[in-house]
């Protein structure tokens, strides 16, 4: 037989649609003197191909979920929404563009490392309006086989910030007792000019007139220094005489917060806090601070905290030094 035939055949690696067979005839052997034989083959293999498609095939394409900021009075799109938080991971809230599916005005896609295929949300805000969590969102995933899902739409709402109504803020010049007023009970108002509190006049709003709560009955204070004192040991005569300068508020102690120091007493000096007055403002009188702010005025050392609260100074403590 033709053995080199059927070794051609199987040695084909290429697509194959059939290899052809192979016949053979004769008759049987002679016996040891001799014998004949004949035997013819015949073979034959065909094979086609086609394809079309992309160039290449992504093994991994990531498709985050496409997210609508939308009024949630008006439902007017909001075009500078920006990400407050993820709930883990690292999230990115980017414009979404039409090559990536999107047709609507200001859409945005949500991107968070970690959460594919695993449903996740995050928290938006845009200028004048409050956080809101969106609904859960999913970041669908897909590889060289099938059709790749559509991004997940979703919409999440934002509530237009409303600012408090202002606090209504102390007269301009010293009430009169029973004179009418509208404002909180808590808000005290200071008239005076002494830098403790406790020395000018005190007022608050009861039950809808002005009521004094303290009067002023301190001596006059001694003269502060014309310069900021300087140094630990700088002495002083005026025991708990405060004196405001232009960067720090000076106490005159003999205990300026811990333990009583010996051979005193001392210039206290605590510099202002950041974003506060110089000088230590009367309370009751408006403040723009745009959250809580606390400034020392002293506070450890005989002197006063304030706090700017709801619009308006008002007395604060926030710890002192152990």
């Amino acid at each position: 037989m033709r053995i080199s035939s059927l070794l051609a055949c199987v040695a084909l690696l290429a697509p194959v649609v059939a290899c052809g067979g192979a016949t053979f005839t004769g008759g049987p052997s002679g016996g040891d003197d001799g014998g004949t034989g004949t035997g013819t083959g015949s073979g034959t293999g065909t094979g086609t191909g086609q394809g079309s498609g992309p160039g290449t095939c992504n093994l991994l394409q990531i498709i985050p979920p496409i997210l609508t900021v939308v009024n949630a009075s008006t439902g007017a799109p909001i075009c500078d929404a920006t990400l407050v938080s993820g709930d883990g991971g690292t999230a990115l809230l980017s414009p979404c563009s039409a090559s990536q599916g999107c047709s609507g005005t200001c859409q945005y896609t949500v991107n968070q490392e970690g959460s594919y295929g695993t449903p996740f949300t995050v928290t938006v805000t845009a200028p004048t309006y409050g956080a809101a969590v969106t609904p859960e969102l999913t970041t669908e995933t897909c590889g060289c086989e099938g059709a790749c899902a559509s991004a997940q739409q979703a919409t999440v709402k934002l509530q237009p910030y409303i600012s408090p109504p202002a606090m209504p803020t102390c007269p301009t010049s010293e009430p009169s007792s029973g004179d009418s007023c509208t404002a909180p009970s808590t808000v005290t108002c200071e008239y005076g000019t002494n830098p403790e509190p406790d020395c000018n006049d005190l007022w608050q709003c009861v039950a809808g007139h002005w009521s004094m709560s303290n009067p002023g009955a301190c001596p006059p204070q001694a003269t502060c220094p014309s310069t900021e004192p300087t140094g630990t040991n700088s002495t002083c005569t005026a025991n708990q005489q405060t004196c405001p300068f232009a960067d720090a508020t000076c106490v005159c102690t003999s205990d300026p917060g811990g333990l009583p120091r010996e051979g005193g007493p001392y210039w206290d000096c605590i510099p202002i806090t950041a974003g506060c007055p110089g000088t230590r403002p009367d309370l009751g009188t408006p403040c723009s601070a745009s959250d809580t702010l606390d400034c020392d005025y002293g506070q450890c050392s005989g002197g006063v905290g304030l706090t700017c609260q709801d619009g308006t100074w008002q007395l604060g403590e926030f710890g002192c030094p152990a």
